[in-house]
């Protein structure tokens, strides 16, 4: 992680987002840039600003309006305990957020935006749902999500990682992504784990036959992940196959290991990136208690597994 681009609307949930970039910034060293995107004119005396302006960046706010925006980002750093010269600062003013975001980000090469899900309402609102996802969905870099009811990050961030393995194409990227991520930020722990479609029917309509292939299934499955985990150089990680509704089994094995950061592959075809990124998205970013890492940098062409050589990573 060399620069954490955090969104800001203001609001309590960007500034937690805020903090865990801080926090990751001294495990890892990284530069932490913060953004405001606002309106070209004041929506109404003393009013921060709101989703507006042309797309793609247009007419600057006025004079009073943009030094309140600057001495309101200076105060988000200053509570979260930062001098003030500590962090880089920007606003931008667009009416579309994401895309927004999106074109500071390759600005400053940034290679992870760390977002919060919900923010503000009506007009002023910033950081909903919608455009955290749409940034998980195309950023060019690695998105981490805070969600609303976060669980704080420890003084050492990051110390147990749970990772979601479809067992489908990309499972290796995505576990020497996930080796080399818990080296970066000194992960204690990191654990594999693959959810098995529900059972169609209830247990009572089936037959013995069907009955004796379910243990064999999960039997196969915990065997293929603890290989996976082998060829990937883990030592002794921890090792589940739950069955259910990805979104809810993530969420709950997270909170049953107290995991401090989910880390999610874009490129996984199952239920889970659906769960994750699509329409049951409400499942684990909105409704997960835990840090959410999409680590979108695997979609690159050369990704290999080590953020230090894609191309959003390069300095």
């Amino acid at each position: 992680m060399r620069r954490l681009l955090v969104p800001t609307d203001f609001s309590d949930f960007a500034q937690e987002a805020l903090r865990m970039a801080l926090t990751l910034r001294r495990k890892t060293g990284a530069e932490v840039y913060l953004l405001h995107v606002a309106s070209p004119t004041p929506l109404a005396p003393g009013d921060l600003g709101g989703v507006t302006g042309p797309f793609g960046g247009g007419t600057h706010a006025s004079g009073p309006h943009e030094d309140g925006l600057r001495a309101a980002l200076r105060q988000q750093v200053e509570i979260a305990g930062e001098a003030a010269s500590g962090v880089s600062r920007a606003i931008r003013y667009s009416y579309a957020v994401a895309p927004a975001v999106l074109t500071y980000a390759e600005e400053i090469d940034a290679n992870v935006i760390v977002t919060g899900t919900h923010g503000r309402r009506g007009l002023r609102r910033f950081m909903l749902g919608s455009v955290a996802e749409e940034l998980a969905q195309t950023a060019p870099c690695d998105v981490l999500v805070a969600p609303t009811r976060t669980i704080p990050f420890s003084a050492h961030p990051a110390r147990r990682i749970l990772v979601p393995v479809d067992l489908q194409e990309g499972t290796a990227s995505l576990l020497a992504f996930a080796r080399h991520l818990a080296r970066e930020v000194g992960a204690k722990q990191v654990d594999l784990l693959h959810v098995l479609e529900p059972l169609p029917y209830p247990i009572g309509w089936l037959d013995d036959a069907v009955l004796d292939i379910v243990p064999t299934v999960r039997e196969r499955a915990t065997e293929a992940l603890r290989a996976a985990a082998e060829s990937a150089g883990f030592q002794d990680p921890g090792v589940y196959v739950e069955r259910g509704s990805p979104a809810s089994v993530i969420g709950r094995v997270a909170d049953v290991l107290d995991s401090e950061l989910i880390l999610v592959a874009p490129r996984q075809q199952g239920r889970v990136a659906k769960a994750l990124l699509g329409s049951v998205a409400g499942g684990v970013v909105r409704a997960a208690a835990r840090p959410v890492l999409v680590a979108r940098s695997l979609l690159a062409p050369e990704a290999s597994g080590d953020p230090s050589e894609y191309t959003s990573a390069t300095a």
